[in-house]
């Protein structure tokens, strides 16, 4: 019975093989990204870094060959290497160093969040779709307006305490075309004054004056409307007149865009809303401005 035994072992050791399962094989590496060019410790070192540090003015006058490319590269990975020991010496405390790397990532986070904000924005408007049933009835409720002409002086001032000074003088009695040409003492003769706007239809006007210049009478001064950076206009209403040629095709263009931009604004409002109630804001102290740097200060 043992030699039995003995002589059916291999048979059986045999047929246990053919019943183990096979070993998978080991799954292949996954390619590098397409933009890796080297690692350095496991620090990686990509395309962009390489043609934004041949652009610096240190590689820039580089002469050309057929292996700066490569050289480029190299220089690249015995800064990464030095960096490394900087970091293992604790270099990296230095206040100077900590404070430009500070600046340096609020700089991406500024990019980063600003870049994004823009792409969520640009989001909603292509989302925002005017028809032309929306366009005729905003038309055919404010007719009156929107068929309206205006003939209007306008003034611009930097700074919206000098704005609000025109204002001021405005109430002691001086009349709006009296303030702005004393500001223009050496206008040409035979030149069109230019605070003097003219006719203008309400399509004509800038999108942020066509719901204020309407509520205007003749004769009035509108609060200060802001403009690009410090600038703030005033506009005075001298005339106004509808004009029943203004019909629903020539003004449409400029419906629509007002109701793209108030529906926008509706829109952004309740996303911030829903966005800012989903989430888990929590401020650690409240914010100080630090006075203005010296750009010199910011430079690497």
């Amino acid at each position: 019975m043992n030699r039995l035994l003995h002589r059916a072992r291999p048979l059986l050791l045999t047929a246990a093989l053919a019943c183990k399962p096979a070993t998978p094989a080991p799954a292949p590496a996954a390619p590098p990204p397409a933009d890796l060019l080297a690692t350095v410790n496991g620090v990686p070192i990509r395309d962009a870094e390489l043609q934004m540090f041949a652009l610096t003015s240190a590689r820039r006058n580089v002469p050309d060959s057929p292996t700066r490319a490569q050289d480029t590269l190299d220089v690249l990975v015995t800064q990464e290497l030095l960096a490394q020991q900087a970091l293992a010496l604790g270099l990296d405390r230095d206040p100077r160093y900590a404070e430009q790397y500070s600046l340096a990532e609020a700089r991406h986070a500024l990019w980063r969040r600003k870049e994004l904000a823009a792409m969520a924005q640009r989001n909603l408007v292509e989302k925002t779709a005017i028809s032309d049933e929306d366009a005729r009835k905003y038309y055919e409720a404010n007719a009156a307006m929107v068929r309206s002409e205006y003939d209007l002086l306008r003034l611009a001032r930097h700074g919206e305490p000098v704005i609000q000074q025109v204002l001021a003088d405005l109430k002691t009695g001086k009349t709006f075309e009296a303030l702005a040409a004393a500001m223009f003492p050496e206008l040409p003769a035979g030149q069109k004054p230019p605070w003097q706007m003219g006719w203008v239809s309400w399509a004509e006007l800038p999108l942020d004056w066509r719901t204020v210049v309407p509520s205007l009478a003749v004769g009035a001064t509108s609060a200060p409307l802001k403009g690009v950076g410090t600038q703030f206009w005033l506009v005075h209403v001298k005339e106004k007149r509808e004009n029943p040629a203004l019909t629903f095709d020539k003004q449409k263009a400029a419906i629509v865009e007002v109701l793209r931009v108030t529906r926008n604004e509706e829109a952004q409002k309740r996303l911030e809303a829903e966005l800012r109630g989903r989430a888990v804001i929590q401020q650690a102290r409240p914010p100080v401005l630090a006075p203005p740097r010296n750009r010199a200060d910011d430079a690497d």
